[in-house]
């Protein structure tokens, strides 16, 4: 029998949100309304993160890598609200090896320069021959239209393609008006 997603128990106003990954349960709860969405994408973020430390996700690595674990959700989460889920930002912070500061070391210590970006994906000093930036814009449009030429129902789905290369990190503005 499989589990529902979401369980809720009336009596203590609890949800709990669950994702499964191979005999794992990896479980959230919530106390007061949430979006769900938000919960979800975390615990499968927080998975992917566990895999890129521990390689394999089973039982046994969760049990000898606790401390990591928990050093892990410290800074993916503040006051139940996600931070930093992208797992190179992490392992700028969270070493699998403990690592005992020289006095050097202590004053030399600077923040992880992905910290200061606005993005965490895209490499500062990306240079490329010419700056040019190639969009689609695809649209469908669905109408019922009824024998005498009348529209019933009409709506436009939309949606934009873009191939960037432009080098650094550039500010693009992209403006659509709903002139008809």
């Amino acid at each position: 029998m499989s589990l529902k997603p979401i369980l809720f128990d009336p009596e203590s106003k609890i949800a709990f949100f669950h994702v499964r990954h191979l005999n794992l349960i990896v479980l959230g709860t919530a106390c007061h309304d949430i979006n769900a969405f938000m919960v979800f994408a975390f615990l499968h973020k927080f998975v992917d993160v566990l895999k890129s430390y521990l390689k394999e996700v089973v039982e046994e690595s969760v049990r000898d890598n606790f401390v990591i674990i928990y050093e892990l959700l410290d800074e993916m989460m503040d006051n139940g609200y996600p931070q930093h889920t992208d797992h190179e930002l992490l392992k700028e912070y969270i070493k699998s090896d403990y690592h005992q500061l020289t006095d050097k070391e202590k004053k030399a210590i600077n923040i992880p320069e992905n910290v200061n970006n606005v993005v965490t994906w895209r490499k500062p000093n990306i240079v490329h021959k010419k700056n040019e930036v190639y969009m689609d814009v695809i649209e469908k449009l669905n109408m019922t239209v009824t024998s005498g030429g009348q529209v019933i129902k009409s709506e436009v789905i939309g949606r934009l393609c873009m191939r960037t290369y432009l080098s650094g990190m550039p500010e693009v503005k992209l403006g659509l008006n709903d002139k008809n």
